[in-house]
C-alpha cells in the first residue's frame, strides 16, 4: 500500500508531534480505509435514499463546504484532469446544498482556502461554527 500511494504528509501535518504523524500516515494507508470508501461508494444512493425519507430531526445545523476553486486546484496539481476537478466540485457543491436543506435554520459556509481537509486547513472556522452551535442547543 505504501509503495503503491508513495503518501507524503502535508506541510503542516509535519509540524506536529511525531505519534500524531505517525497516526495520520497509518490511516492514510491502512487498507481498511480504502475499503470503507468502496463501501460508502456502493451505498451512496441508498443512504442518500434513506435520508430523503427519514424525518431528519429539528436541530442546528450548519455545513462547512469547501473551496471549489481552491480544491480544483489541488486535484489538478495532483493528476485529475481539470475538466473532472471541475465537475466533481460543481457536484459536491451541490450536495453540500442539498444536505443544508435536512434541517431548518441551516446555515452553509464556504470555508475560503480550504480543501477535502477543513479542520486541518481552517481550524478555527471549525471551532467557532461548533461553538456557535452548542449555544443553540
Amino acid at each position: 500500500m505504501i509503495a503503491e500511494l508513495q503518501p507524503e504528509l502535508p506541510e503542516l501535518f509535519r509540524r506536529w508531534e511525531d505519534d500524531i504523524q505517525t497516526g495520520l500516515f497509518d490511516y492514510n494507508t491502512c487498507p481498511d480505509l480504502y475499503r470503507a470508501v468502496g463501501s460508502e461508494i456502493r451505498n451512496m444512493v441508498s443512504s442518500a435514499n434513506q435520508l430523503e425519507k427519514s424525518n431528519f430531526p429539528n436541530l442546528p445545523l450548519t455545513v462547512i463546504g469547501r473551496d471549489g476553486e481552491h480544491a480544483s486546484k489541488q486535484q489538478i496539481k495532483a493528476g485529475t484532469p481539470a475538466n473532472e476537478a471541475v465537475t466533481l466540485e460543481q457536484i459536491w457543491k451541490e450536495l453540500n446544498f442539498e444536505q443544508a436543506k435536512l434541517a431548518t435554520g441551516l446555515r452553509y459556509i464556504k470555508a475560503k482556502g480550504s480543501g477535502h481537509n477543513i479542520p486541518y486547513d481552517c481550524p478555527e472556522l471549525v471551532i467557532m461554527e461548533m461553538r456557535r452551535l452548542s449555544q443553540e442547543l
